[in-house]
């Protein structure tokens, strides 16, 4: 994976496919939709790739304003920017002590609930 490379969702996706536990998977957890860089991640589409959920975590609730600011300055913005949007809404999880951020694709909010927390 490039360092603020455009090619996350696909090399993700490879990891996931090629994996020999493939076949035991059920859900894919990613800790945010940006990695190495600026290098985003399109949820639907990594679903469509592998057939499997996606579930994206993060503790806080990303300023999206202040990202589309950074990204304007990197080659190739837009297409970054409609992979932030196409993660769709940022659902706020909150527990008694604790609150998580997370985006969906190919699942249900309920059924992210029941993977997250184990029920």
């Amino acid at each position: 994976m490039n360092v603020d490379g455009l090619d996350a969702t696909n090399k993700i996706s490879d990891m996931i496919r090629t994996s020999p536990y493939y076949q035991q998977l059920r859900v894919i957890m990613l800790n945010g939709t940006i990695c190495a860089g600026f290098n985003t991640v399109n949820l639907k589409k990594l679903f469509e790739l592998t057939g499997l959920p996606i579930i994206s975590i993060t503790k806080e609730k990303p300023d999206i304003n202040y990202l589309k600011l950074i990204l304007r300055t990197l080659p190739q913005w837009i297409k970054r920017w409609k992979d932030i949007e196409e993660a769709g809404e940022i659902i706020i999880l909150k527990r008694e002590h604790s609150k998580i951020c997370l985006q969906i694709a190919g699942l249900l909010r309920v059924d992210a609930e029941k993977t997250i927390y184990n029920q």
